[in-house]
């Protein structure tokens, strides 16, 4: 189920980008066009921060993949495969030590 909502969430931003965008087009063009007036300026403000702050789609999926391995990382079991790899390799390291002694 979390995957699935990832999925619509990653779409969604893009979506939501798009919108936000031809809202903030259409404001800038009232502003400079029809009103010629510069009270609808914070609205034009508004949209281009909340469009700075959305992060795009790829942005969405990097962070889903650093959690993911983020969370593989710090589970119980992969600490127990990192530390058996690690002792197997000092042990490789350490046999042709003591064979040439």
């Amino acid at each position: 189920m979390e995957l699935m909502l990832l999925v619509y969430f990653a779409d969604f931003v893009e979506n939501i980008k798009f919108v936000i965008s031809l809202l903030l087009a259409f404001t800038v063009w009232r502003i400079a066009f029809v009103d010629e007036s510069f009270q609808r300026l914070w609205v034009a403000i508004t949209f281009a921060v909340i469009l700075a702050v959305i992060p795009s789609k790829k942005t969405v999926w990097l962070m889903a993949g650093a959690y993911a391995m983020q969370s593989v990382y710090e589970s119980e079991e992969f600490t127990k495969i990192r530390n058996l790899i690690i002792k197997n390799i000092e042990q490789s390291l350490e046999e042709p030590l003591s064979s040439t002694k």
